[in-house]
Formats: structure tokens, C-alpha cells, sequence
């Protein structure tokens, strides 16, 4: 399984490769960013993220996250954080641009 991203844990943070940014890309991101999280949680841990630290100096760091001590995961972390293996990746093209969000009535 292929992802157009990589992760390198740093002392500062998660430094993804560096490509552009896309629809597609942050989707991918966004879900690296959860699942890091979650490993964190189960740990004991919190994540403490720090979305786009410098993206004027560092466009490729997605976040800076550290661990800080925690509470035990509940019961919905744990059940997010075993579906992690079962991740399926849609290699289909996107059918169109973003659809513009519906206004709650």
C-alpha cells in the first residue's frame, strides 16, 4: 500500500515529503495526522498538535505534536485506533471540484 506522504518523526514534530498541497493530499494528511493521535492516545498520553507551526519557513511540517501525560483512551479511541490496519485507500480519480457545503436549514 502506497501514500503520497511520508512521516518522519523529528524532535520537532512530523515532517511529511514535501509535495504541494491538493485535495486529495490533505485528505491523506489530515488521516496520518488522526492516526498519530490515536497511537499517542493509547499510550495514556495527549497529543498536543500544533497545526502548520511555520508554513512561511517550513511549508512540508503538517504539524508539530508533542505527548504530554493523559487519562487512559476511552472506549471510541480504542475502537478508531484497531481499525487503523483495516485502512482502504480509494485510487479513483475525484469526479469534480468540492461541492460547496449545504447551510443547515
Amino acid at each position: 500500500m502506497t501514500r503520497p506522504w511520508t512521516c518522519t518523526p523529528t524532535s520537532t514534530g512530523c515532517r511529511p515529503s514535501p509535495i504541494p498541497m491538493g485535495r486529495g493530499l490533505g485528505i491523506s494528511r489530515g488521516a496520518a495526522l488522526l492516526n498519530l493521535r490515536l497511537a499517542i492516545r493509547m499510550t495514556g498520553h495527549d497529543p498536543q498538535v500544533l497545526p502548520l507551526p511555520d508554513p512561511s519557513e517550513r511549508p512540508d511540517l503538517l504539524a508539530t505534536v508533542r505527548a504530554t501525560p493523559g487519562t487512559p483512551p476511552d472506549q471510541d479511541e480504542r475502537l478508531l485506533y484497531g481499525m487503523i490496519p483495516h485502512l482502504r485507500t480509494n485510487r479513483f480519480p475525484f469526479d469534480g471540484p468540492p461541492r460547496a457545503r449545504r447551510r443547515a436549514p
